[in-house]
Protein backbone atom coordinates (compact mmCIF):
# COMPACT_ATOMS: atom_id res chain seq x y z
CA UNK A 1 0.00 0.00 0.00
CA UNK A 2 1.13 3.51 -0.78
CA UNK A 3 -0.22 6.90 0.32
CA UNK A 4 -1.54 9.16 -2.41
CA UNK A 5 -0.93 12.90 -2.50
CA UNK A 6 -3.84 15.32 -2.36
CA UNK A 7 -3.18 18.28 -4.63
CA UNK A 8 -4.84 21.30 -3.02
CA UNK A 9 -3.64 24.04 -5.34
CA UNK A 10 -6.52 23.87 -7.81
CA UNK A 11 -9.25 23.80 -5.15
CA UNK A 12 -11.42 26.81 -4.50
CA UNK A 13 -11.27 28.24 -0.99
CA UNK A 14 -14.60 26.63 -0.11
CA UNK A 15 -13.54 23.19 -1.29
CA UNK A 16 -10.03 23.55 0.16
CA UNK A 17 -11.46 24.17 3.64
CA UNK A 18 -13.86 21.25 3.32
CA UNK A 19 -11.15 18.81 2.25
CA UNK A 20 -8.76 20.06 4.93
CA UNK A 21 -11.42 19.43 7.55
CA UNK A 22 -11.93 15.89 6.26
CA UNK A 23 -8.20 15.20 6.59
CA UNK A 24 -8.25 16.35 10.22
CA UNK A 25 -11.25 14.18 10.99
CA UNK A 26 -9.56 11.18 9.42
CA UNK A 27 -6.50 11.76 11.59
CA UNK A 28 -8.71 12.15 14.64
CA UNK A 29 -6.97 11.16 17.86
CA UNK A 30 -4.67 8.67 16.15
CA UNK A 31 -1.25 8.08 17.64
CA UNK A 32 1.53 5.54 17.12
CA UNK A 33 3.75 4.80 20.09
CA UNK A 34 6.41 3.19 17.91
CA UNK A 35 6.75 6.34 15.78
CA UNK A 36 7.03 9.39 18.07
CA UNK A 37 7.69 11.63 15.05
CA UNK A 38 4.09 11.13 13.90
CA UNK A 39 2.40 13.24 16.58
CA UNK A 40 4.25 16.50 15.76
CA UNK A 41 3.36 16.08 12.09
CA UNK A 42 -0.28 15.48 12.89
CA UNK A 43 -0.39 18.42 15.32
CA UNK A 44 1.07 20.72 12.67
CA UNK A 45 -1.76 19.76 10.30
CA UNK A 46 -4.41 20.34 12.97
CA UNK A 47 -2.95 23.74 13.89
CA UNK A 48 -2.72 24.74 10.24
CA UNK A 49 -6.37 23.80 9.82
CA UNK A 50 -7.34 26.14 12.67
CA UNK A 51 -5.49 29.01 10.99
CA UNK A 52 -7.11 28.11 7.67
CA UNK A 53 -10.56 28.12 9.24
CA UNK A 54 -9.99 31.56 10.78
CA UNK A 55 -8.76 33.03 7.50
CA UNK A 56 -11.68 31.48 5.64
CA UNK A 57 -14.27 32.90 8.01
CA UNK A 58 -12.68 36.33 7.65
CA UNK A 59 -13.40 36.18 3.93
CA UNK A 60 -17.10 35.86 4.79
CA UNK A 61 -17.30 38.71 7.25
CA UNK A 62 -18.75 42.12 6.54
CA UNK A 63 -16.34 44.74 7.86
CA UNK A 64 -18.63 47.70 8.41
CA UNK A 65 -16.38 50.13 10.21
CA UNK A 66 -17.64 52.22 13.11
CA UNK A 67 -16.80 55.42 11.22
CA UNK A 68 -18.93 54.35 8.26
CA UNK A 69 -21.82 53.38 10.52
CA UNK A 70 -21.62 56.70 12.31
CA UNK A 71 -21.77 58.63 9.04
CA UNK A 72 -24.69 56.51 7.87
CA UNK A 73 -26.61 57.11 11.11
CA UNK A 74 -26.12 60.88 10.80
CA UNK A 75 -27.29 60.72 7.20
CA UNK A 76 -30.41 58.83 8.25
CA UNK A 77 -31.32 61.39 10.91
CA UNK A 78 -31.02 64.40 8.63
CA UNK A 79 -32.80 62.66 5.76
CA UNK A 80 -35.66 61.78 8.10
CA UNK A 81 -35.76 65.37 9.35
CA UNK A 82 -36.12 66.74 5.81
CA UNK A 83 -38.76 64.18 4.91
CA UNK A 84 -40.76 64.72 8.07
CA UNK A 85 -40.68 68.52 7.73
CA UNK A 86 -42.07 68.22 4.23
CA UNK A 87 -44.69 65.79 5.45
CA UNK A 88 -45.72 68.19 8.21
CA UNK A 89 -46.12 71.02 5.71
CA UNK A 90 -48.65 68.94 3.84
CA UNK A 91 -51.05 69.66 6.71
CA UNK A 92 -51.18 73.29 5.54
CA UNK A 93 -54.17 74.43 3.49
CA UNK A 94 -53.73 73.77 -0.21
CA UNK A 95 -53.80 77.47 -1.00
CA UNK A 96 -50.88 78.18 1.35
CA UNK A 97 -47.71 79.35 -0.42
CA UNK A 98 -45.59 76.53 1.06
CA UNK A 99 -48.02 73.70 0.44
CA UNK A 100 -47.28 73.15 -3.25
CA UNK A 101 -43.51 73.42 -2.70
CA UNK A 102 -43.67 70.83 0.07
CA UNK A 103 -45.86 68.51 -1.96
CA UNK A 104 -43.56 68.51 -4.98
CA UNK A 105 -40.40 68.12 -2.91
CA UNK A 106 -41.92 65.33 -0.84
CA UNK A 107 -42.84 63.57 -4.09
CA UNK A 108 -39.11 63.20 -4.82
CA UNK A 109 -38.74 60.95 -1.76
CA UNK A 110 -41.65 58.87 -3.03
CA UNK A 111 -40.38 58.72 -6.61
CA UNK A 112 -37.04 57.33 -5.48
CA UNK A 113 -38.61 55.11 -2.82
CA UNK A 114 -36.08 56.46 -0.36
CA UNK A 115 -35.71 54.48 2.87
CA UNK A 116 -33.11 54.53 5.64
CA UNK A 117 -32.94 50.74 5.72
CA UNK A 118 -31.58 50.44 2.19
CA UNK A 119 -28.09 49.01 1.72
CA UNK A 120 -25.16 51.42 1.96
CA UNK A 121 -24.65 51.47 -1.79
CA UNK A 122 -28.35 51.58 -2.64
CA UNK A 123 -29.06 54.46 -0.28
CA UNK A 124 -26.01 56.39 -1.46
CA UNK A 125 -27.03 56.04 -5.10
CA UNK A 126 -30.51 57.36 -4.34
CA UNK A 127 -29.16 60.37 -2.45
CA UNK A 128 -26.89 61.35 -5.33
CA UNK A 129 -29.75 61.04 -7.84
CA UNK A 130 -32.12 62.98 -5.59
CA UNK A 131 -29.50 65.70 -5.19
CA UNK A 132 -29.65 66.34 -8.92
CA UNK A 133 -33.39 66.96 -8.62
CA UNK A 134 -33.19 69.02 -5.43
CA UNK A 135 -30.40 71.20 -6.83
CA UNK A 136 -32.93 72.52 -9.35
CA UNK A 137 -35.29 73.34 -6.48
CA UNK A 138 -32.74 74.91 -4.15
CA UNK A 139 -34.70 78.17 -3.87
CA UNK A 140 -37.83 76.33 -2.75
CA UNK A 141 -35.88 74.23 -0.25
CA UNK A 142 -34.20 77.33 1.16
CA UNK A 143 -37.62 78.98 1.51
CA UNK A 144 -38.73 75.97 3.55
CA UNK A 145 -35.45 76.03 5.56
CA UNK A 146 -34.49 72.46 4.64
CA UNK A 147 -31.71 73.01 2.07
CA UNK A 148 -28.93 73.07 4.68
CA UNK A 149 -30.30 69.90 6.28
CA UNK A 150 -30.31 68.13 2.92
CA UNK A 151 -26.73 69.19 2.27
CA UNK A 152 -25.72 67.33 5.44
CA UNK A 153 -27.31 64.21 3.91
CA UNK A 154 -25.23 64.71 0.75
CA UNK A 155 -22.03 65.32 2.73
CA UNK A 156 -22.49 62.22 4.88
CA UNK A 157 -23.25 60.17 1.78
CA UNK A 158 -19.91 61.21 0.28
CA UNK A 159 -18.22 60.10 3.51
CA UNK A 160 -20.02 56.74 3.48
CA UNK A 161 -19.05 56.13 -0.14
CA UNK A 162 -15.40 56.93 0.55
CA UNK A 163 -15.28 54.68 3.62
CA UNK A 164 -16.97 51.91 1.66
CA UNK A 165 -14.46 52.17 -1.18
CA UNK A 166 -11.43 52.30 1.12
CA UNK A 167 -12.72 49.45 3.23
CA UNK A 168 -13.31 47.16 0.28
CA UNK A 169 -9.84 47.77 -1.16
CA UNK A 170 -8.06 47.27 2.18
CA UNK A 171 -10.21 44.29 3.13
CA UNK A 172 -9.70 42.52 -0.21
CA UNK A 173 -5.91 42.84 -0.04
CA UNK A 174 -5.69 41.77 3.60
CA UNK A 175 -8.05 38.81 3.33
CA UNK A 176 -6.46 37.59 0.12
CA UNK A 177 -3.01 37.60 1.72
CA UNK A 178 -4.26 35.96 4.90
CA UNK A 179 -5.99 33.16 3.01
CA UNK A 180 -3.01 32.54 0.73
CA UNK A 181 -0.70 32.27 3.73
CA UNK A 182 -3.09 29.90 5.53
CA UNK A 183 -3.38 27.67 2.47
CA UNK A 184 0.40 27.52 2.02
CA UNK A 185 0.88 26.67 5.69
CA UNK A 186 -1.64 23.85 5.51
CA UNK A 187 -0.18 22.40 2.31
CA UNK A 188 3.32 22.39 3.82
CA UNK A 189 2.09 20.68 7.00
CA UNK A 190 0.14 18.10 5.02
CA UNK A 191 3.12 17.39 2.76
CA UNK A 192 5.27 16.60 5.82
CA UNK A 193 2.54 14.34 7.20
CA UNK A 194 2.18 12.62 3.84
CA UNK A 195 5.92 11.87 3.74
CA UNK A 196 5.79 10.60 7.33
CA UNK A 197 2.92 8.21 6.53
CA UNK A 198 4.80 6.88 3.50
CA UNK A 199 7.82 6.11 5.65
CA UNK A 200 5.69 4.51 8.34
CA UNK A 201 4.08 2.14 5.83
CA UNK A 202 7.53 0.71 5.25
CA UNK A 203 9.12 0.93 8.70
CA UNK A 204 6.16 0.51 11.08
CA UNK A 205 3.15 -0.98 9.25
CA UNK A 206 -0.05 -1.61 11.20
CA UNK A 207 -3.76 -2.04 10.55
CA UNK A 208 -4.54 1.31 12.20
CA UNK A 209 -2.07 3.01 9.85
CA UNK A 210 -3.55 1.19 6.86
CA UNK A 211 -7.03 2.46 7.80
CA UNK A 212 -5.86 6.07 7.90
CA UNK A 213 -4.03 5.73 4.59
CA UNK A 214 -7.00 4.06 2.89
CA UNK A 215 -9.30 6.91 3.96
CA UNK A 216 -6.81 9.56 2.84
CA UNK A 217 -6.42 7.79 -0.50
CA UNK A 218 -10.20 7.73 -0.92
CA UNK A 219 -10.23 11.46 -0.24
CA UNK A 220 -7.51 11.91 -2.86
CA UNK A 221 -9.62 9.96 -5.37
CA UNK A 222 -12.57 12.20 -4.57
CA UNK A 223 -10.49 15.30 -5.28
CA UNK A 224 -9.47 13.87 -8.65
CA UNK A 225 -13.13 13.23 -9.50
CA UNK A 226 -13.95 16.77 -8.36
CA UNK A 227 -11.30 18.20 -10.68
CA UNK A 228 -12.72 16.16 -13.54
CA UNK A 229 -16.26 17.29 -12.76
CA UNK A 230 -15.22 20.94 -12.48
CA UNK A 231 -13.39 20.76 -15.81
CA UNK A 232 -16.43 19.19 -17.45
CA UNK A 233 -18.67 21.89 -16.01
CA UNK A 234 -16.49 24.74 -17.27
CA UNK A 235 -16.39 23.26 -20.79
CA UNK A 236 -20.17 23.26 -21.09
CA UNK A 237 -21.11 26.54 -22.78
CA UNK A 238 -24.80 25.90 -23.30
CA UNK A 239 -26.10 25.37 -19.79
CA UNK A 240 -22.92 25.98 -17.75
CA UNK A 241 -23.88 23.27 -15.30
CA UNK A 242 -21.96 20.26 -14.00
CA UNK A 243 -22.59 17.09 -12.09
CA UNK A 244 -20.58 16.39 -8.96
CA UNK A 245 -18.94 13.14 -8.02
CA UNK A 246 -19.87 10.70 -5.33
CA UNK A 247 -17.77 10.80 -2.18
CA UNK A 248 -16.01 7.79 -0.75
CA UNK A 249 -17.84 5.74 1.84
CA UNK A 250 -18.54 7.29 5.19
CA UNK A 251 -20.16 10.63 4.55
CA UNK A 252 -23.26 12.26 3.14
CA UNK A 253 -22.51 15.93 3.66
CA UNK A 254 -23.47 18.19 0.81
CA UNK A 255 -20.56 19.80 -0.97
CA UNK A 256 -20.37 23.23 -2.42
CA UNK A 257 -22.92 23.89 -5.11
CA UNK A 258 -25.97 25.98 -5.82
CA UNK A 259 -26.30 28.74 -8.31
CA UNK A 260 -23.77 31.50 -8.69
CA UNK A 261 -25.07 34.73 -10.13
CA UNK A 262 -23.36 35.60 -13.36
CA UNK A 263 -21.62 32.27 -13.88
CA UNK A 264 -24.35 29.69 -13.77
CA UNK A 265 -25.06 26.96 -11.27
CA UNK A 266 -22.79 24.05 -10.46
CA UNK A 267 -24.22 21.13 -8.56
CA UNK A 268 -21.51 19.87 -6.23
CA UNK A 269 -20.83 16.33 -5.21
CA UNK A 270 -21.14 14.66 -1.86
CA UNK A 271 -18.28 15.19 0.57
CA UNK A 272 -16.54 12.37 2.35
CA UNK A 273 -17.03 11.69 6.02
CA UNK A 274 -17.43 14.71 8.26
CA UNK A 275 -19.25 18.01 8.27
CA UNK A 276 -18.59 20.98 6.09
CA UNK A 277 -17.85 24.50 7.25
CA UNK A 278 -20.69 26.94 7.42
CA UNK A 279 -20.15 30.23 5.67
CA UNK A 280 -21.31 33.55 6.99
CA UNK A 281 -23.51 35.23 4.42
CA UNK A 282 -22.97 38.84 3.66
CA UNK A 283 -25.07 40.81 6.05
CA UNK A 284 -25.62 43.75 3.74
CA UNK A 285 -28.79 43.65 1.60
CA UNK A 286 -28.36 44.41 -2.04
CA UNK A 287 -29.90 47.51 -3.49
CA UNK A 288 -29.50 50.04 -6.22
CA UNK A 289 -30.63 53.54 -6.84
CA UNK A 290 -33.57 54.18 -9.10
CA UNK A 291 -36.24 56.68 -9.68
CA UNK A 292 -37.15 59.76 -11.65
CA UNK A 293 -37.49 63.46 -11.19
CA UNK A 294 -39.95 65.14 -8.89
CA UNK A 295 -43.60 65.01 -9.70
CA UNK A 296 -46.29 67.61 -9.31
CA UNK A 297 -50.03 67.88 -9.27
CA UNK A 298 -52.89 68.77 -7.04
CA UNK A 299 -53.74 66.68 -4.01
CA UNK A 300 -56.57 66.40 -1.58
CA UNK A 301 -56.57 68.27 1.68
CA UNK A 302 -54.77 66.17 4.27
CA UNK A 303 -56.54 65.24 7.43
CA UNK A 304 -55.74 66.63 10.80
CA UNK A 305 -53.25 65.08 13.14
CA UNK A 306 -50.16 65.64 15.23
CA UNK A 307 -46.83 66.64 13.75
CA UNK A 308 -44.03 64.02 13.51
CA UNK A 309 -41.66 63.91 16.45
CA UNK A 310 -38.19 62.56 17.19
CA UNK A 311 -35.03 62.59 15.14
CA UNK A 312 -34.25 59.78 12.73
CA UNK A 313 -37.83 58.49 12.54
CA UNK A 314 -40.32 58.92 9.77
CA UNK A 315 -43.87 60.00 10.43
CA UNK A 316 -46.85 58.61 8.62
CA UNK A 317 -47.83 60.39 5.45
CA UNK A 318 -50.97 62.49 5.85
Amino acid sequence: MTVSTIYFNNLSNDKFVDIALQVCEILGDSTFDSVPQYDPCKTAVLDANQALDTAYLNTKKSFNTDAMKKADEKRDKFASAVKNILMALLYLPEDHADYQKAKELYQVFKDFNYANNDSYTGQSAKVMNMQQVFAQRQADMEALHIWDYWQVVVEQTAIVRQYFSDRNAEYADRVKGEMVAARERYVAAYRNLNNMLGAMLILAPSEALNTIVRRLNALCDYCKQYYSSAASSSSSSSSNSGSGSTAPAGGDNTGEGGSNTGTGGNSGGTLPAGGGHETDPDDEPSGSGSGSGSGSGSGSTPGTGGLPTGGGTEAEEP
